[in-house]
């Protein structure tokens, strides 16, 4: 641009608001996450415990994403409408729960994994939980067609006692520390 002494003309950024771009899609993920940690601090100070829960499938090399993609969201859709969770629900006396999705490619393939953070009243076994959350998670995934899960593909957390209940999945991270990590899409 040229600019003149009296009439500089300043370039400015302007936003598209969609995931697709790397930029805009750091500002949404970065104003979700605000909303979610403001919202878990105070659900802690009213005494209430976050935890979260990973929910990982089987992959390898010759699945495409768009596949994978499917029956993993048909999975967690079946998930929640089983009677496990409405179990998990009234155990906990869950008052919330939201889904944080991530996907990075690796030499094995696509790994697609959910970390489902969760506001619960009652204070219940972690380990009863997963047990009762891998019984429902391997028979939704086997159902829509994945291969059988191992005992690693589901996991539960306390997160309460981290900053706010705040996760370090990579949505947490920024776009230098994402940059580092291969099959991330800023990398």
């Amino acid at each position: 641009r040229h600019n003149t002494s009296t009439k500089p003309i300043r370039s400015h950024p302007t936003f598209c608001m969609r995931y697709q771009c790397r930029v805009c899609r750091r500002k949404l993920i970065d104003r979700q996450r605000k909303k979610h940690y403001s919202n878990n601090i105070q659900f802690i100070n009213r005494d209430g415990t976050v935890i979260m829960l990973t929910l990982t499938v089987p992959h390898t090399v010759k699945d495409k994403l768009s596949s994978l993609y499917e029956r993993f969201q048909m999975s967690i859709s079946k998930m929640k409408h089983s009677r496990s969770w409405r179990k998990i629900k009234d155990l906990t006396d869950c008052q919330f729960h939201y889904n944080n999705i991530e996907l990075t490619e690796r030499k094995n393939g696509y790994h697609l994994h959910n970390h489902m953070t969760v506001g619960v009243l009652n204070d219940v076994s972690l380990l009863t939980i997963e047990d009762l959350l891998f019984d429902t998670w391997s028979k939704e995934t086997f159902k829509v067609g994945l291969d059988k899960i191992s005992r690693k593909g589901v996991n539960v957390t306390d997160v309460t006692k981290t900053v706010g209940g705040h996760s370090n999945s990579y949505g947490d991270k920024s776009i230098e520390e994402l940059s580092k990590i291969k099959g991330t899409l800023e990398w």
